[in-house]
């Protein structure tokens, strides 16, 4: 997992370095499904700030027509970033990453 990409300006800005060891934790970025806000918006969190849940303890909150059977993937994220960071999702929904998206955090699939 890499650590924090921004630029030491963003690190300051949102004050990052008072946690202990921060810039060295794993961060995500966060497409947050436009369903769920007025507009598209982008997040960049701390891996310590993410709770994992499992997807049929989340779906109970969703609308009917959003639920899925237990052998479908999970619903897709409503994001515009969504096509430009992802070539589309795999048989199990997992998103794969476009080569750039790849480049930028070193890792490949």
């Amino acid at each position: 997992h890499p650590g924090c990409r921004e630029t030491d300006e963003w690190v300051e800005q949102n004050k990052i370095f008072k946690m202990l060891g921060a810039t060295a934790r794993p961060f995500y970025m966060i497409l947050v499904d436009v369903r769920d806000v007025a507009s598209p918006v982008v997040t960049y969190v701390p891996e310590h700030m993410l709770e994992t849940i499992k997807l049929n303890e989340y779906e109970q909150f969703l609308p009917k027509e959003l639920r899925r059977d237990e052998d479908s993937k999970p619903p897709e994220v409503v994001h515009p970033f969504v096509y430009s960071l992802f070539y589309g999702q795999t048989k199990n929904g997992d998103y794969l990453p476009t080569d750039e998206l790849m480049d930028r955090y070193g890792e490949r699939r």
